[in-house]
């Protein structure tokens, strides 16, 4: 492709109104569009309810139902978008999307089914509910007062699937099961009836989730693979564990990683070739729910000290005097250490444990239990703590963290914290300035480790080399993104199991993007600042190679430090094969599909007029140089806008354009002899013609298109035009 570097003539003041028109107006949060997961509870037989008792205890009653229903949905990451009558709505995906959206929604209709069941025993008049949950894609726009309003179809069924649940009952569509599965144990449904649907809706119940806290396992986990391009980053962790204990200090690294890209494959690599004469200590961070301040802190004690999740206090209590006993020295005085245990485990409050400490002080005090009991653990071996995900991390834990790493001398300690990209930005100052400390960043495999990655992830011999080549190039380097391309092409039954292999079907041809790696993307795009978004978003509509110009030419708030922010980011690289200033690319192709995706359909169409006219105003006498991209952008304007149904003051021209170009278009297909390329540029500009009433149009097509019969010698298509005569004397 020819490549351009002008500025494209705009003046940065043009935004996209709801209407397609591209005259100057101001937003303050475009639409956009996000996979997001909905759920629909309603309280079964309240006007029964509110006939036979005092209108005052109904209301008490709902009320308290309705205060704990919002507190579980908002502890899991939901927005409660209304109320309705007696039906709660909830919205998981905005503002913000997470990458286990659809996993939250779940756990949350759980929780609202457990709670339920307890809220009943407590309330004057018992309640029944049932949940339904859906996800997909929705147009998200903030309505006043900054409330989102979320429409499309995905709400229509998540409201159906919740009439088709039974009394206590949480129904999920199927792409939220899909999505879940791993973490959530499903049974069949019968499928719903839903109105205006051509086929029943496949529905499955919840029954509960896998793990008390979520897991986000994803991929082929009873198909892993040896690891694949790692050598380096496993010497180096191996190598920084030894010098721990060697030099008998606290070492430290930190993992960043983009997700998927292997960070926990390769920390479970590393902790398997551990001698058993090395403690290992492993927690992680949660994204979200309450008291999960110190959860990494707690999974590690709890393995150590042997307490189940599901213990009462009697023996939990138990359970740490034993481990506290052996574990530390005669010598010892427990009870310090005790009371400080207890306020992290949750098992008491700090103003029963700890009277005499001022709340300002617990994390600190904390901070001092841990390291003595750190110490007694590595008196006579070394120890790893690997904690994942620091990203999540409360500011309480951090701080606890640093005291550790800042007061503990002679102890062979190597601190390993896992953690994505945006750490840099939730804890700027970790472990800055740090002896002994290090930062590595996990890059995606190349081309060839990508290659053995399939592999060996299913040795499949006949696997056809185009599609090996799609899910390579697709997947970018990117280790669970593989997976979860041939987790997908095994679900989709195109790869199957057959005596003792694995064997592709002749289905097994293309590869589309599977939601799970969507909503991975997404979260990560979301994440970013409104002009960083933006920005991105703007790159996309101009392609895979951009230029910095070009963005901000488009940008109605032109803003390069958004750019240089997304170069930092890594989500966009320059591009050094296309040379000349400003040349860039989106780092993963899937983060452009996503991106683009992620803009409403109006945004899409005026943003593409908006650059088509910019680039032919830039070319001059240059234009056919440009022709190919031209016509891109002036059809997809033209597509969306049909799609959408715009008024004719808007559709009309960007038809006459579109057609204009694509006719250009078909004659150089017709002269290269490219007779489907020629045929699909047709079509467009008959399609074109239909929308915008162009009799001009119409002719040429119907010339173009007859002229290439003619040339096939498909005569009775071209007696089907109704102009053979005058196409047959054009011809000649």
């Amino acid at each position: 492709m020819v490549r351009y570097w002008w500025l494209c003539g705009r003046n940065g003041s043009t935004s996209y109104p709801p209407n397609g028109r591209s005259d100057s107006y101001t937003r303050v949060m475009p639409e956009e569009r996000k996979l997001v997961s909905i759920l629909f509870a309603d309280t079964v037989g309240s006007t029964a309810l509110g006939d036979a008792h005092d209108a005052e205890l109904v209301r008490s009653t709902m009320g308290r139902y309705f205060e704990r229903m919002r507190a579980i949905a908002e502890r899991h990451g939901g927005t409660v978008e209304k109320f309705i009558g007696d039906a709660i709505m909830v919205v998981f995906g905005v503002p913000r999307v997470h990458d286990d959206d659809a996993e939250r929604a779940v756990r949350a209709g759980l929780a609202m089914r457990d709670e339920l069941a307890e809220l009943n025993s407590q309330l004057p008049v018992p309640l029944a509910a049932r949940v339904g949950i859906n996800s997909g894609e929705a147009v998200t726009d903030p309505g006043a007062g900054n409330q989102f309003l979320v429409t499309g179809d995905v709400v229509n069924v998540a409201a159906r699937i919740q009439q088709g649940a039974d009394i206590g009952e949480v129904l999920v569509g199927a792409l939220t099961e899909q999505l879940t599965r791993v973490a959530i144990e499903f049974q069949p449904h019968e499928p719903v009836v839903a109105k205006g649907k051509p086929a029943p809706l496949r529905v499955f119940t919840a029954v509960r989730a896998k793990s008390a806290i979520p897991e986000q396992a994803r991929g082929l986990p009873a198909m892993r693979a040896a690891l694949v391009g790692r050598d380096r980053e496993l010497k180096v962790l191996l190598g920084t564990i030894e010098r721990a204990k060697a030099d008998r200090a606290v070492h430290i690294v930190t993992l960043l990683g983009e997700p998927g890209v292997g960070k926990s494959r390769l920390i479970g690599e590393v902790l398997a070739r551990l001698r058993d004469d090395i403690v290992i200590l492993r927690g992680r961070c949660l994204p979200y729910g309450a008291g999960i301040t110190y959860w990494p802190l707690i999974e590690i004690l709890r393995a150590q000290t042997g307490i189940a999740a599901a213990a009462d206090r009697a023996k939990a209590l138990a359970s740490l005097d034993a481990h506290l006993a052996a574990a530390l020295p005669a010598s010892t005085d427990l009870q310090p250490i005790r009371a400080r245990m207890l306020v992290l485990l949750g098992l008491e409050s700090p103003a029963v444990a700890l009277p005499d400490v001022a709340p300002a002080r617990v994390h600190a005090e904390i901070g001092w239990a841990l390291r003595r009991y750190l110490e007694a653990l590595t008196a006579d071996r070394s120890a790893v703590i690997v904690i994942d995900d620091l990203q999540w991390a409360e500011p309480a834990l951090v701080e606890v963290l640093d005291g550790i790493l800042d007061r503990m001398r002679g102890v062979p300690l190597a601190l390993i914290c896992v953690a994505r990209p945006e750490l840099s930005e939730s804890h700027p100052r970790w472990s800055v300035g740090r002896t002994n400390a290090a930062t590595m960043t996990l890059e995606g495999l190349d081309t060839a480790e990508t290659t053995t990655l399939i592999s060996r992830l299913l040795d499949i011999d006949d696997l056809p080399a185009a599609l090996r080549a799609q899910i390579a190039t697709r997947s970018d380097g990117n280790p669970l993104f593989c997976e979860e391309f041939l987790r997908m092409l095994i679900e989709d039954g195109r790869v199957i199991f057959e005596d003792g292999r694995w064997r592709a079907t002749p289905d097994a041809a293309t590869v589309t993007v599977p939601e799970t790696i969507v909503a991975l993307l997404a979260a990560s795009i979301d994440r970013l600042g409104p002009e960083e978004k933006r920005a991105l978003q703007i790159a996309s509509i101009v392609g895979e190679r951009f230029a910095l110009a070009e963005v901000v030419a488009l940008a109605e708030d032109p803003s390069p430090e958004a750019l240089d922010a997304l170069e930092r980011k890594g989500l966009i690289l320059e591009d050094r094969d296309a040379g000349g200033p400003g040349a860039m690319r989106f780092k993963h192709l899937l983060v452009r599909e996503v991106a683009y995706g992620s803009l409403s359909k109006v945004d899409r169409a005026a943003m593409h007029e908006s650059f088509g006219e910019a680039l032919e105003a830039q070319a001059g006498d240059r234009r056919n140089e440009f022709i190919e991209i031209l016509a891109h952008h002036t059809e997809r304007s033209f597509t969306l806008s049909a799609e959408l149904r715009l008024e004719r003051d808007v559709l009309l021209p960007r038809a006459q354009r579109a057609g204009a170009f694509a006719l250009a278009m078909a004659e150089r297909a017709e002269l290269r002899g490219e007779s489907t390329l020629m045929d699909r540029f047709v079509a467009v500009a008959e399609r074109a013609a239909e929308l915008a009433d162009d009799a001009s149009l119409r002719d040429e097509s119907t010339f173009l298109r007859t002229r290439a019969f003619l040339a096939a010698g498909q005569f009775d298509q071209v007696r089907s035009t109704g102009v053979a005569a005058l196409a047959a004397a054009r011809a000649a």
